[in-house]
């Protein structure tokens, strides 16, 4: 990757964590409910957090967690917590080891 090339990745990566944070914290005063009789919970950053994730890796599909965690600002454990359900729904797949493998999007 050119210097150049870095600078726009980088810019773009800035940009679309801004949308992402503003989109966010417009959303924390909703409510989402998941039933019937179901409580009533504040909107969380958790969606959000995971479509950050995605974009990033399709981007960048040789991340590990450690630069996921420092691009989005999330801790390492964060990370790992929403990247769980995508991986236990077959829509994220780690090939290959921790250090030198990629991850593959598959929906």
């Amino acid at each position: 990757m050119t210097e150049s090339e870095t600078c726009e990745y980088k810019k773009s990566l800035s940009e679309l964590k801004e949308g992402i944070i503003s989109i966010a914290a417009m959303l924390d005063n909703g409510t989402v409910t998941t039933g019937k009789n179901a409580k009533e919970t504040p909107n969380k950053h958790q969606i959000n957090a995971k479509e950050l994730l995605l974009v990033i890796l399709r981007e960048k599909p040789e991340s590990t967690v450690k630069e996921l965690a420092s691009q989005t600002g999330l801790t390492i454990h964060s990370v790992r917590h929403h990247m769980r359900p995508l991986q236990d729904s077959g829509i994220l797949r780690r090939v290959g080891s921790n250090k030198t493998g990629r991850w593959e999007i598959l929906a």
